[in-house]
Order: structure tokens, then sequence, then C-alpha cells
């Protein structure tokens, strides 16, 4: 009794649904909104998945290196200041001077390679630097410091590289065609990683000129401090993708066949701390210029990105179904909007696995072709006409190939977005504006 009890109830719910249209719109609705949790699933595993890719990025340049900064050379001199106190007793105090070059000229060549963490792909570089300047020591006249008390035989150049892994060779420097070598670490530095080495200065001498080459080895980025009065970088790699950042942007650059290009000239007026100073501490890190090496397409931005429509793609397939519903007098089941909104949600999870091995438009159109080849079929024996069927299939093609030229676009997204939604809501008000919606089913 129970049974049949039960059987009648869910006979009464049924009938309702095929009766009353307007039930079935809030129930198509509700269903609606509740397929938007798995599309926030799989959004948060586009997130959880770009992560992973971050952290084997991160795992392989423990081992090579990081995305690298290079400030310097700049010179360090110590000097010791006599006093007397209040009861006679004589004590000293010691101070430094900074100076940065006049002039820093930098020619760069970055060779890319490309390693393997699992599955995911990073972005490594070899940077092969010829450093070249001078240093004006008239400049320290403008502290106006007795030269008796500065210690020039105790003199330090300075070179500051953001992650010592990265170092392939030896450093050294012709130092006023001297040879020197630079050892590791920078006295006094607070955390500052870098080299240093000590130079024999005479007063005598207006001008020191210097130059050295770099082997140095980092991921993705490189950065170069103009700490010079006048600088002149010049950058150039084979990898074609790239991004100018920090600082300035390039005076100049050109895209070669394959790679790049790229020239800085910054002045001291650019950047905000002082060509020579004493004691004071400056953060001479924050005016650096360079360029990042990035994917030549960014598979999981364009996940996310595509996620972004993933209630639209649902909800354009409920309106379609609806309105079949209506123009055919057939009653679709709600468990059947239920299936056909989670195979949709599930076309976003398949590309972004299938992006992960392949081309993201090649792996775009294979989900998109499974997608209408699975949701066609299903619907076949709920249309019962393979003209509706294909009508289907023409529309289904129709939203994925739209979304896929959004997806194309970046600046002009917004636009083609907002004008492609209004010209398709302008066409269901007209195709609707004959339909009795307090008559659906014909009555009279």
């Amino acid at each position: 009794m129970e049974s049949k009890t039960k059987d009648s109830t869910y006979d009464r719910l049924s009938a309702w649904l095929k009766r009353s249209f307007a039930v079935k719109l809030i129930v198509v609705l509700i269903i609606l909104l509740l397929m938007m949790i798995p599309q926030s699933m799989v959004t948060r595993l586009v997130w959880e998945r770009q992560n992973n890719a971050s952290s084997a990025e991160a795992e392989v340049s423990q081992m090579w290196g990081a995305e690298q900064q290079i400030t310097g050379p700049y010179l360090q001199i110590p000097y010791r200041t006599t006093h007397v106190n209040s009861e006679g007793e004589i004590y000293y105090s010691d101070h430094k001077i900074t100076l940065m070059p006049a002039e820093l000229r930098i020619e760069g060549t970055l060779a890319d390679t490309v390693r393997q963490r699992g599955i995911f792909e990073v972005i490594l570089y070899t940077a092969d630097l010829d450093i070249e300047g001078s240093f004006d020591m008239k400049e320290i006249e403008l502290l106006t410091i007795d030269n008796s008390v500065i210690m020039w035989e105790q003199a330090a150049i300075h070179l500051e590289i953001s992650d010592l892994r990265g170092i392939d060779t030896s450093l050294t420097m012709s130092w006023n065609q001297e040879e020197i070598e630079y050892r590791a670490g920078i006295p006094g530095s607070k955390g500052t990683q870098g080299v240093h080495s000590m130079v024999r200065l005479d007063p005598g001498i207006q001008q020191y000129d210097f130059s050295g080459k770099i082997i140095l080895q980092g991921t993705k980025s490189i950065h170069l401090e103009p700490v010079g009065k006048e600088n002149h970088f010049h950058l150039r790699s084979q990898w074609a993708s790239k991004k100018f950042s920090g600082h300035l942007i390039p005076d100049r650059w050109s895209d070669l066949a394959p790679g790049f290009e790229a020239d800085w000239h910054v002045l001291s007026v650019n950047r905000n701390y002082p060509q020579v100073w004493s004691d004071k501490d400056f953060h001479i890190n924050y005016s650096a210029v360079g360029v990042e090496l990035i994917k030549p397409v960014d598979h999981y931005l364009k996940n996310h990105r595509a996620t972004r429509y993933s209630f639209l793609v649902v909800a354009f397939l409920f309106l379609v179904y609806f309105f079949f519903e209506i123009g055919r007098r057939i009653s679709i089941h709600p468990m059947s909007y239920i299936l056909v909104g989670l195979n949709m949600s599930l076309f976003f999870l398949v590309l972004l696995a299938l992006s992960e091995h392949m081309g993201f438009n090649q792996s775009y159109w294979i989900a998109a072709s499974a997608h209408v080849i699975v949701v066609c079929l299903y619907s076949m024996p709920l249309f019962k006409n393979l003209k509706a069927v294909g009508v289907l299939m023409g529309l289904m093609i129709f939203i994925f190939g739209y979304i896929y030229v959004l997806l194309q676009l970046e600046s002009y997204a917004l636009l083609v977005g907002a004008i492609g939604i209004f010209v398709i809501l302008s066409f269901v008000m007209l195709a609707s504006r004959r339909i009795d919606w307090y008559n659906l089913h014909g009555d009279e």
C-alpha cells in the first residue's frame, strides 16, 4: 500500500510538470542554478592545476636558478672620523661611502631552454652578459669628506645577484686593466645576495674603468638595475614570446625571426636614489628594467577565461531544450536537463585535461565535438525528429564557435561578448513574441 502511495505521488508530480510549463520553468531555473556547483568545482580545479605548474617551476628553479636581478657594480669605501667627548676622550666612528658608476653598459644574450617537470614545462635561460662602465671619483667631493680620513685601500666593489645558484662560472673583472676576482657575499649587507671584490683606490685617479662577463642561469625573467648615472642595456633572445616588465619599457625593441632584441637608455634621474651618499641606506632594487620569457599560449589562462562562460553554455542549451518543449509539444523530464547540464559542465574539465597535453585550440575542438555528438545522440529519442536534432547540433556548434572567438580575443572580448549576447537575446525575443505564454498547451 505504501509503495502504491509513493508511486501515485510521483505520478502526480510528473503529471503536474507535464501540465504546467510555469512549474517546469521554475524547476529548470533551479537546476540551472545548481549547475553552478560543478562549474565552480572545475574553476577551482583550474586554479589548483595552475598552482601545481607554479610549484613545478619553483622546484626546477631551485636547482637551476630563480628569476634573476642584477644590481651593480657599485663601490663602497669606508672612512673613519675622530671625535672628542666632553671629558676630552678621543673616540672614532666608522662610516661608508657608496658610489654608483658614472656609466654602465650591459650587453646580454639569453639562451633559452625548456625543461619538463612531470607534465609541466618550465622556461629556463642562460644569460651571457658583458658588463662595462666607469666610476667618476670626483662625485665623492660632493660629500665634503676630508680625503685623509677615507680608507682608499679598503674599498670594495659590490655586485648584487638575486640568486647565486645561477652563477655558472667563476666571476672576474677587469679593474683599470687589472684582473680581479669576485668573492662570495657582500660584507655588511643585511641579507643581500651577491659578490664583492676588494680594490685599492688612488685618490689621485679621477676615473676607474671596469669590464667583465657573467654567465648566469635563471628562470623566466631577468632584470637589470640602472645604478649608473647613464645606463645602456641591450638584451636579445631567440625566444619569441616576451613581456617587458619593471620600472621602464625599452626605448627600442624589435621582433626577430626568431626572437627579439631590446634597448634601454636609463638616466639617474629616472630612479629614486642619488649617485653618491654616506651611511644612509637607500633601496636600490626597485628601479630595475627587464624582460620575462613567457609561454606562447598559457592554456591555464585560457581555461580560466573559458570557465567564465560555463553558465552561458548551460543556460543556452537549457533555453533551446525548453523552446523545443514548447514548439514540438513534448515533455522533457528534469532528469534530462540535469544530465545534459552535467555533461556540458564536464566539457570544461575535459578541455583542461586535454590542454595540458596538447594545444589549447586543438583540445577545445576535440572536447566540443565530443560533447556535441553526445548531446545530440542523447536528444534523438527525446525530440523524435532528425530535423530538430540537426537544429540542436547547429545551435551548439554556433555557441561553441562563438565562445572560441571570444577566447581568441583579448582587448575586444568584452565588446564582442556583449554584442553577441544582445543579438542572441534579441533573436529569442523576436522568435517567441507570438507565443501565448498563458496557453502554452494550445487549449481554447
